[in-house]
């Protein structure tokens, strides 16, 4: 309300004048007035287009609009994890919502992303190339994709690095991330919370990784979608718990 109240004031002092009624002869969302006589259809509402999904794993000139780092270690040494992230089928079963949809070759996959928020579910399906050293143990990936309703699309880019750990056998693993967002999804985009969401995403993929190290079965690829409003709502808790322990700690 103060952000209308702003943009309001701000044209009051330009002496842009106020229109009664912003020009509409009736108010209301389609079907709650009567129609028109001999009014045309009405035309749809335009919405941002996304990229078609198979030219979107070209991105050798993609610029992010925004980047983040994140870290995670594995119980298990360097080469055993490169070998198992250079495995796509693997990597999508330890990524909650991933599924591999194409035959993958070594530098080429394809897939679908499900994302479910209350009880609705969408599916991005998109590409992206790879590119991997075994000398240093880095990789490069870098795709996009869009809903299957064209409302939202992204682009990104990850480089990554598997380095010994701090204790014999283990490994950390530095991930940087670029992306950009298009469409109804960058509504969501604010770097803060999408670094904050990647952090739990990849916190459930190293629990995943290491579970398929040593073993033991995870899900199987594309078992479900993933959780957004779980994701989201334990982002709040965290939030709120930092900030009422923060607020406690000012008081004393």
């Amino acid at each position: 309300m103060r952000a209308i109240g702003g943009v309001i004031a701000d044209r009051r002092a330009r002496g842009v004048a106020a229109e009664p009624g912003a020009g509409r002869a009736a108010l209301g969302p389609a079907g709650a007035r009567e129609a028109v006589a001999d009014a045309g259809p009405a035309a749809p509402a335009a919405t941002p287009a996304a990229p078609a999904a198979a030219a979107l794993g070209d991105t050798g000139d993609f610029v992010p609009a925004a980047t983040f780092t994140q870290r995670f270690t594995v119980a298990f040494p360097p080469a055993a994890v490169f070998a198992v992230l250079g495995d796509i089928r693997t990597v999508a079963g330890c990524l909650p919502g991933a599924a591999v949809t194409a035959a993958p070759t070594a530098d080429r996959v394809e897939g679908d992303m499900g994302v479910r928020l209350g009880p609705v579910t969408a599916v991005f399906r998109g590409s992206a190339r790879i590119t991997r050293n075994p000398a240093t143990l880095t990789s490069r990936i870098t795709g996009g994709g869009s809903d299957t309703r064209g409302r939202s699309a992204a682009r990104g880019a990850v480089s990554y690095q598997v380095l010994p750990g701090a204790a014999p056998g283990t490994s950390i693993v530095d991930i940087e991330v670029g992306y950009a967002l298009s469409g109804v999804l960058a509504q969501f985009g604010r770097p803060g919370l999408v670094k904050d969401l990647a952090g739990r995403l990849a916190a459930a993929f190293a629990e995943n990784l290491e579970a398929r190290l040593s073993g033991t079965a995870v899900a199987p690829e594309g078992a479900g979608p993933l959780d957004a409003a779980g994701l989201l709502l334990g982002l709040l808790r965290a939030r709120m718990a930092s900030l009422f322990a923060w607020l406690s700690g000012t008081e004393r």
